[in-house]
């Protein structure tokens, strides 16, 4: 943690089965998961991806990360915004934490139908990781009703 406080922590004491000791270039291991991108039609595709996690990576944050990469399939179409951030992600209890910036609010796509696409798309990837049931979209750690025109004031489910 170099030296910071974790939020998401009540304790900042760490007992040995807390911490993993690697080398943080040395993979620890592999998820295999699915990511939602949109097709040029505007519907999510599953694109299926390995991904690797290092010391200090958590499931949920890689998959983040790997949806703001991009899709790999050049049919498919980025998800995010340019721009759009991602400040903390966190699991608790079947229930992912999604903490964005108020920032992203002004970079979202014009459109409910659009906005929808993209919070779909996070969600339903982000519920593809094992033991995740719900998406709880946080603005600069703060609950909201509303995200843009998506009311986010329930955690999100995903879509069937």
């Amino acid at each position: 943690v170099d030296g910071q406080e974790l939020a998401y922590r009540d304790s900042q004491r760490f007992r040995a089965r807390d911490v993993l000791f690697t080398d943080t270039e040395q993979p620890v291991r592999t998820l295999t998961t699915r990511l939602y991108f949109p097709n040029g039609q505007g519907h999510l595709i599953a694109e299926r991806r390995e991904l690797t996690l290092h010391e200090g990576q958590v499931r949920c944050g890689v998959v983040m990360d790997a949806l703001m990469e991009g899709p790999t399939d050049e049919s498919l179409l980025p998800l995010r915004p340019e721009g759009f951030a991602v400040l903390t992600v966190r699991l608790d209890e079947g229930t992912c934490y999604l903490n964005l910036p108020s920032s992203d609010t002004e970079l979202l796509p014009d459109g409910e139908a659009a906005q929808q696409l993209l919070m779909q798309g996070i969600v339903n990837s982000l519920c593809a990781v094992s033991g995740v049931r719900q998406v709880q979209i946080l603005q600069d750690g703060m609950m909201l009703a509303r995200f843009g025109q998506i009311d986010v004031s329930q955690p999100l489910q995903p879509s069937q």
